[in-house]
């Protein structure tokens, strides 16, 4: 399986937190499954540091990533091109995520979040969060 990280799934996962569900964590642990994570997510996380609205040392963060086993994947046109052909559900228009629904159609990966509005979209998601899921 191709497993796309939302951006609150890897935040959790490079925190460690508990957050991360059992089954999103052994999903990504799996080595039989390729691990995606797209830099619309390192680039949201640099806006939310610059907001104050995380906390989190994103040098570090990108050097883990690196250091894995993690692949990254670039924004192409193919992917703009399927954003600007999505219809967002109701009050859902976070670009960040609608931008993660097109690289996950376009390339077929499951998006691995804990945002429920994603199950609106043609996308597999595998649910993250555990509990009251804290948002990214």
């Amino acid at each position: 399986m191709r497993l796309l990280l939302d951006t609150n799934a890897l935040i959790w996962l490079l925190n460690g937190d508990q957050q991360l569900s059992c089954e999103a964590k052994a999903a990504i642990e799996d080595e039989s499954n390729m691990i995606f994570v797209s830099a619309v997510s390192v680039f949201e996380m640099a806006v939310k540091i610059r907001i104050g609205k995380l906390k989190m040392d994103l040098s570090s963060a990108v050097a883990r990533i690196d250091e894995s086993d993690i692949e990254r994947l670039d924004i192409r046109d193919k992917h703009c091109l399927a954003m600007a052909s999505i219809v967002a559900a109701p009050g859902h228009r976070d670009p960040f995520d609608l931008m993660l629904v097109a690289q996950a159609m376009t390339e077929d990966m499951t998006l691995v979040s804990s945002d429920h509005m994603l199950e609106h979209y043609p996308v597999n998601v595998l649910p993250c969060a555990t509990g009251n899921p804290k948002s990214a």
